[in-house]
């Protein structure tokens, strides 16, 4: 599903387009429109327009679904009337953890219509939105079949001036209707708007899994519990505990049962929410070309790593305190693998987190925070902390018996720092090197290289019974991650799947539904009939020209449009050669050739005049010196491919 930052991102635009136009249009839905799945396409009963490949308007009578497989749900409202009947009118756009909720009034005259609507749409997999007028919807969008645009509408909301789409690479959504907010399926609770509920509901979580075995890799239970940590994806996971100074290799008990950890990584939740709220929209809206949807050029893309802390990065930028707290991690590390009997990554061993203060400071500002809980009371108070009384995290530690005075896992300098809040200039003098694991196939980047091999996370044995029959008992071993080779890291790099790839990074700016610009003109999609077919030729020939860039396999991820257009291609080729007359290819035709062919051309005619090698007789087709044109272009190819 589309992470934290892209569901905001997605709804701001929706927002930014209610507030921009509800003054001047009636914003009266007039109709759903969709693509249709493969076999609805195949069915006999299918639309004509599906037929086609296009995006088709729903009746009144549809029974179309989506969702996950066994959890689908109508995309039609429950209504038995033609959508322009039901008079729904658009009156607010909603953000809410992983939906985009839209509300609606009926002025119907069937009063078990009438009155307030709720739409949740549920936003799964690949999902953006974008916001077309309708001579981009009616001139372009809605033109172009779904095989060549380059995405799926998921759905598309028809209000005559305006079409609010929402984009996809697999048809993956899903939307409930309600007459009231509170009745909606999923309403789902923020960290940011909602952090005291929120609090409360992950406490909740982790008291339910405390007498649970918890000696699975925390990142990877984060993610699976959607809907408690919501928001929080692939790439979200190494954000958030990058700034909270946890390591990938963590058990969920070592993060759960411990007060100092449980509090930063909450707090760095609601750091990552809280700035994707206030700031998003200005990373957005330089890329609003076309007012209400996103388009860029393939080096805009790269905006979004300098929001990124680690994700997709070679170095990350850090403060010169946090370089010292790494450089003594790193003596722990030596003297650690020099031992030779394992050593336990606890307190009692010296083991420590790297914690900087000011990666959290946004959260620790609010009246309801957690900083006794990481710092320490005395400390938090010596600094001017405010405190929270009622804190529902210190009761939850009181009634399970865990001390909460004095935090672990702290550098011994962390606690005196002065200042203790760096100004932003200072959090920039240093770097350290990223390392990319992966952890249940996922990867997971983080400024630790990998942990020595002799040392163990906390609530484990540092040895593991293989015994078996009646009475042994083989323990369970701590759970592992895995380095990526530099040459696979180099492949996972943020710029690197932008320049030399043809896969999507993360990030509001980088989904299949964003248009394109080229030599200064939008490209709403891919083979867009409102953009000369030269411009359309230059976005396919950059897109191949990522693809091809690298030697080696080509990419399984490869879109079947590509597949499908290179072969007709090749298909062309081959029957305009079947066709041409070889009576009349004396005279070669004209075309334009490349600086790198005409250095080639041009050394062997100067070859041949100067007498250096021996002419052979001007076949038909042009032949120098026993090299066809074909041939030289080869040679180009060769060079372009060694340079």
């Amino acid at each position: 599903m589309p992470e934290y930052v892209e569901l905001v991102s997605s709804c701001k635009l929706a927002q930014h387009w209610f507030n921009s136009v509800k003054g001047n249009s009636n914003l009266l839905l007039k109709d759903i429109h969709i693509d249709a799945s493969k076999a609805e396409q195949e069915s006999s009963k299918a639309h004509v327009l599906a037929k086609a490949g296009l995006p088709y308007p729903l009746a009144a009578d549809s029974k179309v679904k989506r969702g996950p497989r066994f959890a689908q749900e109508p995309v039609y409202p429950p209504v038995n009337v033609p959508i322009v009947d039901a008079a729904f009118r658009l009156t607010g756009v909603t953000f809410n953890p992983r939906n985009v909720l839209l509300q609606f009034h009926s002025s119907s005259s069937d009063v078990s219509i009438a009155g307030e609507w709720w739409m949740q749409v549920q936003m799964l997999t690949h999902t953006v939105v974008q916001v077309y007028d309708s001579s981009q919807w009616r001139g372009s969008i809605s033109k172009v079949n779904k095989k060549d645009r380059g995405f799926k509408i998921g759905m598309a909301l028809d209000f005559g001036d305006y079409v609010m789409a929402f984009l996809t690479i697999d048809n993956l959504f899903r939307t409930f209707y309600s007459r009231t907010r509170e009745t909606l399926p999923a309403p789902l609770l923020d960290i940011y708007f909602d952090f005291v509920p929120a609090l409360n509901m992950i406490i909740d979580w982790a008291e339910d899994r405390a007498d649970s075995d918890r000696s699975g890799l925390a990142s990877d239970i984060i993610r699976k519990a959607a809907g408690i940590f919501v928001g929080i994806g692939v790439y979200t996971i190494s954000e958030v505990m990058h700034r909270a100074g946890l390591l990938p290799l963590l058990t969920e008990r070592e993060l759960f049962d411990d007060p100092s950890r449980f509090a930063r990584f909450v707090e760095s939740f609601y750091c990552h929410a809280a700035r994707a709220h206030t700031d998003v929209w200005s990373l957005v809206k330089p890329f609003l070309r076309g007012k209400f949807f996103i388009s860029v050029r393939n080096k805009d893309r790269l905006a979004y790593t300098k929001w990124l802390a680690v994700h997709g990065k070679e170095n990350v930028l850090v403060p010169k305190r946090l370089q010292a707290q790494y450089q003594d991690l790193m003596l722990w590390f030596s003297s650690a693998r020099n031992e030779a009997v394992p050593r336990q990554r606890n307190p009692e061993s010296g083991f420590f987190d790297l914690v900087e203060p000011t990666f959290l400071q946004v959260a620790l500002k609010k009246d309801h925070n957690l900083g006794d809980l990481i710092f320490g009371k005395d400390t938090w108070v010596a600094q001017g902390g405010k405190l929270w009384v009622d804190n529902p995290l210190v009761a939850y530690f009181n009634r399970r018996s865990i001390a909460v005075a004095r935090p672990n896992y702290l550098h011994p300098s962390v606690t005196s720092y002065q200042p203790f809040f760096l100004p932003i200039n200072s959090l920039r003098k240093s770097w350290l090197e990223t390392t990319l694991y992966y952890t249940s196939d996922k990867p997971f980047w983080c400024v630790v290289p990998n942990l020595p091999s002799n040392t163990y996370p906390a609530g484990f044995s540092s040895t593991t019974s293989k015994g078996k029959g009646k009475g042994k008992k083989t323990a369970k071993e701590p759970p592992q991650v895995t380095p990526a080779p530099r040459e696979e890291k180099k492949k996972q790099l943020f710029d690197y799947i932008v320049n030399y790839s043809i896969d999507y990074a993360v990030g509001p700016l980088d989904y299949c539904g964003i248009a394109h610009v080229r030599h200064n003109r939008i490209i709403l999609c891919r083979n867009d009939p409102q953009v000369s077919e030269y411009i359309c030729d230059r976005l396919e020939q950059g897109i191949r020209r990522r693809q091809h860039l690298q030697p080696g396999k080509q990419k399984t991820a490869n879109p079947k449009a590509f597949k499908r257009k290179r072969a007709e291609d090749e298909l062309d080729e081959n029957r305009n050669g079947d066709n041409e007359d070889d009576s009349a290819s004396g005279k070669m035709k004209r075309r334009r050739i490349s600086v790198d062919k005409r250095l080639v051309l041009g050394s062997l005619l100067q070859d041949q005049e100067l007498g250096k090698r021996h002419r052979s007789a001007v076949k038909s087709d042009q032949e120098i010196d026993g090299c066809t044109v074909a041939d030289a272009e080869l040679t180009c190819e060769m060079i372009a491919t060694d340079n």
